[in-house]
């Protein structure tokens, strides 16, 4: 178990949220989405897998290894996100990005 906990501090990258880009999204991002079939509304907060705190205003927290993640990163406000899920496939409008 301590090789384990060594080896993800050894990869571990502090993430400067006054530096990140709100115009596309990434790891540390806060991303709103709008479910394009149903109109509701998600708040998702990108973080790295071993993470696990959750700042205020956001619904959800996600891994960057989750199909959510993966496929909103790289995006930005305004593009149509199709997600894969194990029921189908949803889509989603990208609406707002923060830090």
């Amino acid at each position: 178990r301590i090789l384990e906990i060594e080896d993800i501090l050894s990869r571990a990258k502090l993430i400067d949220e006054s530096a990140l880009s709100t115009d596309v999204i990434q790891m540390g991002s806060k991303v709103t989405i709008k479910d394009i079939e149903y109109g509701d509304v998600y708040k998702y907060q990108i973080i790295s897998s071993s993470s696990t705190s959750k700042d205020k205003g956001v619904d959800y927290l996600t891994s960057d290894e989750s199909p959510v993640a993966k496929a909103l990163i790289g995006h930005k406000k305004g593009d149509k996100v199709t997600i894969d899920v194990p029921n189908g496939t949803l889509e989603f409008k990208i609406v707002e990005i923060t830090r």
